[in-house]
């Protein structure tokens, strides 16, 4: 994929995210992807995302991303393949498959169980040992609340996974 070869229906440019991707700094990438996705969605000046959010980034700018993922990471990281997990998984088996998951801590006050998330400090940047999906982190890392981390993921990931059937 070259510089010329996509183009944002909303004016985003992809062109960083394309330069680190091929020189192989994951790290840089994920962190561009998340901004990519506040920017696509109109949410640049608040810095976080739910799903109503997520709805509002066009199809053609999810399709983009996950392409540069895809291509750069031998078909190894992207919204795609997180797609494909997600669809045969619940949201914890997901986060765990996914590397996204430390455990689940035990919040008594309400009776929920909260995910143990990684930070991004605890991310695996090399394509050799992150579990397939790993990246983009995006849901774990730009989504508010843990509560609004699922919805988030949903619906981003049916509206890529049905855009791109």
């Amino acid at each position: 994929m070259d510089k010329n070869d996509f183009v944002s229906t909303i004016a985003v440019d992809y062109t960083t995210l394309l330069d680190l991707l091929k020189a192989e700094n994951f790290e840089d990438a994920n962190k561009e992807t998340m901004t990519l996705c506040l920017k696509a969605a109109g949410q640049e000046k608040i810095g976080w995302l739910n799903a109503e959010h997520a709805s509002k980034i066009p199809s053609e700018d999810l399709h983009l991303m996950n392409q540069l993922w895809q291509d750069y990471s031998n078909r190894h990281f992207g919204f795609s393949v997180q797609s494909l997990i997600w669809q045969s998984k619940t949201w914890r088996t997901a986060c765990k498959e996914l590397g996204w998951s430390r455990g689940y801590s035990h919040r008594s006050n309400r009776g929920y169980f909260y995910s143990t998330f990684s930070d991004e400090s605890q991310l695996t940047f090399n394509v050799l040992e992150a579990p397939a999906g790993h990246l983009p982190s995006t849901a774990i890392h730009i989504a508010l609340q843990e509560r609004t981390r699922q919805p988030f993921m949903d619906t981003l990931l049916r509206r890529f996974h049905v855009s791109h059937v």
